[in-house]
């Protein structure tokens, strides 16, 4: 049964209690719910979620900045007696010529880049994402730059007899709120004749009119009073953006348009329109997602590892927790001190082939033994600092078998954390990679991390091993050789980690990786010279790229302080 996990402040009690009472029908382990202010402590819960196994839905409260701004301007004008400066208000806001701090409104939708980031990666990790209405997803894609996969809505509301309302009054409703903040009605119905009353935080206690015709439930971007305003079997009016008016909840009206909120008023006093009744779509939601597969045929998982035992520790148990449970991994030590009491704890929980190298060979040389050894029909990849959540497995060898293809791939969630006396200290979590299936696309650079490919252990006989003669990125060269020859097949969820750490010891060591990047840029651009034949842009870029790292490399040389400045997540990409 999921319950909700909350990252807000008490304001939302309404909207936690719709979720509760809607919960369980999903079917999954946790109900994930937020506003922007908790979003880094819930988006934490989801990487616990995922690193789990549990089953996580995602609710996000999008407020829009712009609420409390428009309700600032019209308090300010409230208190103006003059009346023509009070219209210029009014106008302003509908021809979009109000200023803010010298910023247009519009300019304030924006989030800040890490919360950008930050909501963008919730959306990705959640098994399935909760939205009131279709507003309600199109303002989390417009935030995040992507529509959130696998949009649940949930709006619940029984069928009421809406009747049809005698007399004038219209009461704004918004029992959350201080009156302070729906000024904007004060300054608008000082020309209408109506008689208009506000429900607000400080009279909330009150007894509501028994003469209401019209209620307004004027919050932008929250469905909870216009829900209980329909319950109440009233006619309703409430903003475009609440979601309301699209499920026949009120009548519609842009809040920065006066004259529409007229016309709503008028439109909810005249006009007959039945009642509509909703129900939630949730039922084994996510209940669904724990029939992945456990069995099939076998996976060998390659483990590079050298002298990083609590490490190694945390990648094998990400592998003994996977749900797919034909599996063995093949622990590729590369020279360092044995682990083989370590691995023998694993005994009747983890299947291992232990590949123990004599000299140190470097990353390349140890996946293809691992590669060698492996005596499974697919390969996949973890190193030792990296982790497979427990369906990744599952999920991969699923679309496999079900696909015919010869790869698979998903996506991929970083954790940047700071070293600080040997221990990891989280600072942020951002989606590291995910990007769709374009064979050109490897021509520019890899669409994955290593870990996040399953395939085909025969393709070896086909396209050969890595390339050692590369210091780096041999993953994206092997997957350059097989996708101008096979499809990939694109698994669109978050199953694999990627620790990327900033250590102030090893500072000195970045300069040399940007070395190894340069030459993997150059040494791609010669191998695979047939290819880039037909791209001479993208020729070109492949030096420009090495150019780019040489350069960078020197700066690091010459100042190894600077590599805090790679510590930073990437930007979304759409």
């Amino acid at each position: 049964m999921s319950v909700v996990e909350a990252y807000w402040d008490g304001a939302r009690g309404a909207t936690h209690a719709r979720l509760s009472a809607l919960a369980p029908a999903l079917g999954g382990d946790v109900v994930v719910a937020t506003d922007l202010g908790g979003l880094p402590f819930a988006l934490a819960r989801l990487i616990a979620a995922r690193r789990n196994g549990e089953l996580a839905a995602l609710y996000v409260a999008l407020p829009d900045p712009r609420e409390a701004l428009v309700a600032l301007v019209y308090a300010q004008a409230a208190a103006n007696p003059d009346l023509e400066q009070r219209a210029a208000i009014v106008n302003g806001f509908a021809q979009n010529t109000i200023a803010v701090d010298g910023k247009a409104l519009a300019e304030y939708t924006a989030l800040a880049a890490p919360l950008t980031r930050a909501l963008y990666a919730a959306l990705r990790l959640a098994d399935a994402v909760l939205v009131d209405s279709p507003e309600h997803a199109l303002r989390l894609e417009r935030a995040a730059g992507r529509p959130p996969n696998r949009a649940v809505p949930i709006v619940a509301a029984e069928p009421r007899a809406t009747r049809f309302p005698h007399g004038r009054r219209v009461v704004v409703y918004a029992p959350s709120a201080p009156r302070e903040t729906l000024a904007q009605f004060d300054v608008l119905f000082a020309n209408r004749d109506f008689p208009w009353s506000v429900i607000a935080r400080e009279n909330a206690h009150e007894a509501f009119p028994a003469d209401v015709a019209v209620a307004i439930a004027p919050q932008w971007t929250t469905l909870d009073d216009a829900l209980e305003l329909h319950a109440r079997g009233l006619r309703v009016a409430a903003p475009f953006a609440s979601g309301a008016p699209a499920l026949g909840l009120a009548v519609g009206y842009d809040p920065l348009r006066a004259k529409t909120l007229f016309r709503a008023i008028d439109a909810a006093l005249t006009e007959q329109r039945p009642a509509f009744a909703f129900a939630p779509r949730l039922e084994g939601y996510l209940a669904r997602e724990r029939m992945l597969r456990t069995n099939g045929p076998l996976l060998s998982a390659v483990v590079r590892t050298y002298d990083r035992p609590q490490l190694l520790v945390r990648a094998l148990d990400s592998l003994a927790a996977q749900r797919y449970r034909d599996l063995e991994a093949v622990v590729v030590n590369d020279a360092g001190p044995d682990v083989s009491e370590l691995l023998a704890r694993y005994a009747g929980r983890l299947a291992i082939r232990y590949v123990h190298r004599e000299r140190n060979g470097g990353l390349v040389a140890a996946v293809n033994d691992g590669v060698r050894a492996a005596q499974g029909t697919y390969v996949g990849y973890l190193d030792d600092d990296d982790l497979w959540y427990p369906d990744h497995a599952a999920r991969l060898v699923d679309a496999l078998e079900r696909t015919g293809a010869g790869v698979a791939y998903a996506n991929c969630v970083a954790e940047y954390a700071d070293v600080v006396d040997g221990a990891l200290v989280p600072r942020e979590y951002a989606i590291f990679t995910d990007r769709d299936f374009e064979k050109d696309a490897y021509l520019y650079d890899n669409l994955a991390t290593v870990h996040s490919y399953v395939h085909r252990r025969d393709l070896f006989a086909r396209f050969g091993l890595f390339d050692e003669a590369m210091g780096a990125a041999d993953d994206w060269e092997m997957w350059l050789r097989m996708s101008r020859e096979i499809d990939f097949v694109h698994v669109d969820r978050v199953t694999v980690e990627y620790s990327w750490r900033r250590d102030p010891s090893t500072e000195n060591m970045t300069f040399r990786k940007q070395r190894a990047f340069a030459g993997a840029h150059q040494h791609v651009a010669q191998k695979h010279g047939a290819v880039y034949a037909r791209w001479p842009t993208l020729l070109r870029g492949r030096y420009e790229t090495a150019a780019r790292f040489n350069a960078l490399a020197e700066q690091l040389e010459a100042n190894p302080s600077l590599a805090h400045a790679l510590f930073v997540p990437p930007d979304p990409v759409p």
